[in-house]
């Protein structure tokens, strides 16, 4: 579980990101 939660904390961040933004570009203005 050590190896997800430190992972999430990066890599994770970075894709849900890009997934909002795809989602929802009105966010990025």
């Amino acid at each position: 579980m050590t190896d997800k939660i430190q992972w999430g904390t990066g890599g994770s961040a970075e894709l849900i990101l890009r997934a909002l933004r795809q989602a929802y570009p009105d966010l990025c203005e």
